[in-house]
């Protein structure tokens, strides 16, 4: 009965599967037929913007890269596309790339003609990004580490196994010539 039951779960979910996945492109063609049919504003820097930001809400970090790199091209000290760049970096789990930006945000920020309120935003979201960004740089870093310890031991395994396995032929060896002699 209880096989039966996890059947049915298996069953209904990989019936279920392909449902969601469709869903989801929908929802992305969705998301550029709208960007499609909108009216995009004329100015480079505004497009890429708003084209970034419905990206960014599609959850398709690739493709904010894009716009941002698009943007930037224009205005390289464009704030909410600097920003929305170590966001997405940060999403993708790029540690360096995060730090990159987020330190950029910082710099561009620092030469911005903004209001103290604003510039206080702005430099509180980037200090928040380079800590984010240091502590992907931290856990990729024990991720290294912990891979070569994983290699190292899986190498150490395989030669003592090899070295037992060459030990147990030799005396096996051994006991044959010994039983002919």
């Amino acid at each position: 009965m209880q096989a039966c039951k996890y059947a049915l779960i298996l069953t209904l979910c990989c019936v279920l599967a392909p449902e969601v996945e469709c869903r989801s492109q929908a929802g992305d063609e969705r998301m550029i037929d709208q960007l499609r049919t909108a009216s995009l504003p004329q100015d480079p820097v505004d497009r890429a913007n708003q084209r970034s930001q419905v990206f960014f809400k599609a959850r398709d970090f690739r493709r904010v890269l894009i716009e941002t790199d698009t943007g930037l091209a224009h205005d390289p000290h464009a704030l909410e596309l600097i920003w929305r760049s170590a966001s997405s970096e940060l999403w993708l789990g790029d540690g360096e790339r995060a730090l990159y930006w987020a330190k950029r945000l910082v710099a561009s920020v620092e030469h911005a003609e903004l209001d103290d309120e604003a510039r206080s935003s702005w430099l509180g979201a980037a200090e928040d990004y380079e800590a984010q960004a240091e502590e992907l740089l931290k856990l990729e870093a024990m991720g290294r580490e912990s891979l070569s310890r994983a290699r190292l031991t899986v190498g150490l395994v395989a030669l003592l196994a090899t070295g037992l396995i060459a030990l147990l032929i030799s005396r096996r060896g051994e006991k044959s010539a010994l039983g002919s002699t």
